[in-house]
């Protein structure tokens, strides 16, 4: 198992205990750019529109704004309102406001 699945797990866990397993997918094939990518995990709403996106990295990666860019780059597609992306010992969740087109940074997951 790499390291990124490892994460990737631990936060399905996680998740598990707040989350129907139903709404949570994983791996699932997007376009992007007219590229075919997929994204790591996602969370989706009671209406199962997807609700927040989740990149994960293997724990020596460190987070840049590159890793950054590559989860904008899946949620230009999702247009998600949430966007969490982890290495395990650093996690950062935004909060995307596609009206007014402003980010915030949160201090919990909104689960």
């Amino acid at each position: 198992m790499t390291g990124e699945e490892w994460i990737r797990q631990l936060f399905v866990a996680m998740l598990a205990n707040h989350w129907p397993l139903s709404r949570i997918a994983i791996e699932k094939r997007i376009h992007v750019y007219q590229k075919q990518k997929r994204f790591d995990l996602v969370l989706y709403d009671k209406d199962l529109q997807p609700y927040m996106l989740f990149e994960f990295k293997n724990p020596e990666v460190k987070i840049t704004n590159s890793t950054f860019q590559q989860a904008a780059q899946y949620n230009y597609t999702l247009r998600v309102p949430y966007l969490c992306i982890s290495n395990g010992p650093d996690t950062y969740c935004c909060h995307i406001d596609w009206e007014n087109k402003e980010y915030s940074f949160l201090e919990t997951l909104p689960l």
